[in-house]
């Protein structure tokens, strides 16, 4: 499966970089709508510290496949299951999560029963 995005959003102080789908993933993370959200990208506007910009060449990303092994910032994974934006994975120290648009894990806590907790609220 292939997930295509076309909005990078640039964290101005922190130099995060997200990156969304569509307009209204845009808006809904910006708390506008999705009319001003796609203005101000297509202008490379910055909104509340964050740098919109519209992609002429859209990105995009394979996501791996349920029990696919993976190499994640040099960590040996196994995919345990794909959600909208996140997939959760086994490590040898136990369950996490990772974004997709970065290809990251999302906590680097090394507690495995919050990880796990987390994970089990998240398919709930």
């Amino acid at each position: 499966m292939k997930v295509i995005f076309r909005y990078k959003v640039t964290h101005v102080k922190t130099s995060k970089v997200s990156y969304f789908k569509n307009s209204e993933q845009l808006g809904n993370m910006l708390r506008i709508g999705r009319s001003k959200a796609v203005k101000l990208a297509k202008n490379g506007d910055v909104f509340n510290f964050f740098k919109l910009e519209e992609l002429h060449d859209t990105i995009t990303i394979d996501v791996p496949k349920k029990d696919e092994l993976v190499t994640i910032e040099g960590v040996e994974c196994r995919v345990i299951n794909v959600y909208d934006r996140t997939f959760s994975v086994k490590t040898a120290d136990g369950n996490r999560l990772v974004k997709i648009d970065s290809m990251s894990f999302v906590d680097s806590r090394n507690d495995i029963h919050d990880r796990t907790m987390m994970l089990k609220r998240k398919s709930f």
